[in-house]
């Protein structure tokens, strides 16, 4: 009987710790990816940061006019 309750202590608190994992963003479920869109501008900045990398950059209208633009990436696995 010890032994049945220390595997299934061991089991819950394997469950708990692993629990965060699932709280992880998903790609789809934040962005269309059918839907394409092209910036040509300046980077002027570039933040890598776990587990993502988000690259600033200033991209100018036709008119002129500049307006500022933070795009994410992310790490595609094969």
């Amino acid at each position: 009987m010890r032994l049945k309750f220390t595997i299934l202590l061991a089991a819950l608190a394997l469950f708990l710790v692993a629990a965060p994992v699932w709280g992880h963003h998903s790609f789809a479920a934040q962005y269309d990816s059918k839907d394409l869109m092209t910036l040509t501008g300046t980077i002027n900045n570039v933040e890598w940061t776990n587990p993502h990398i988000y690259i600033h950059l200033d991209v100018k209208d036709a008119s002129g006019k500049v307006t500022k633009w933070a795009v994410e990436g992310y790490r595609r696995t094969p």
